[in-house]
């Protein structure tokens, strides 16, 4: 049934989806990201190779880029997002209660799961990276901005997050969402530097909500 939470939407990951080949597995984050951002707002699931097919890229071995992604949503009727660089806030709170952000991250910063990638002090509130070895620049959905407090004093933000990064068979889980700091959301956006095409902290917002 179709709804305005995107809680009520399961997540997807770019491992273990059938018919996927491997070559577009690996590289798939930000595909999964526009996958689910197209299930949310039109309530119609295609499969990553679709997602693909629609933005008009191939090979399977290199990733979206923002240009790529838009027409991906484009092409699929979701026609209400755009782009723009850096963290802020009162956008992001903004732009969540619209809909779902793609954010590019490195993900060598991003929060790992309680007991998993070493000592790191850098957990996540709930879920986070299982796959510890993988430092490199990725895609996650934002979906949600929580505020934190103590009585009526605000602590601090929290985001819950979708990260495509599980399925995998060395990495089976599938949580329903990452719950990490707005200090730890801004420190994996400033840290992106050096994949083309998502060399900034690039995000992907939508400017209307959804109507039912």
């Amino acid at each position: 049934m179709a709804s305005a939470d995107i809680l009520d939407y399961l997540p997807r990951f770019q491992f273990g989806q059938t018919g996927v080949p491997w070559s577009l597995q690996k590289v798939a984050c930000t595909d999964t990201c526009v996958q689910m951002v197209i299930h949310y707002f039109k309530d119609k699931l295609i499969s990553l190779n679709e997602v693909r097919r629609d933005a008009g890229v191939q090979p399977y071995g290199v990733g979206l880029r923002v240009t790529d992604s838009l027409r991906a949503l484009y092409n699929n009727g979701v026609r209400n997002y755009n782009w723009t660089v850096g963290y802020n806030r009162a956008f992001m709170i903004q732009k969540l209660k619209l809909g779902p952000i793609i954010v590019a991250t490195n993900y060598k910063y991003y929060p790992t799961w309680e007991h998993h990638c070493g000592t790191t002090t850098n957990k996540a509130q709930i879920g986070g990276k299982t796959d510890c070895s993988f430092n490199g620049s990725h895609a996650i959905l934002v979906i949600k901005c929580i505020p934190v407090y103590s009585g009526t004093k605000l602590l601090r933000y929290d985001y819950l997050i979708r990260d495509p990064d599980h399925d995998a068979p060395a990495r089976p889980e599938k949580p329903r969402y990452d719950r990490i700091t707005e200090t730890q959301l801004k420190r994996v956006m400033d840290n992106i530097t050096f994949l083309p095409g998502w060399d900034k902290s690039t995000i992907l917002y939508p400017t209307s909500k959804k109507i039912l």
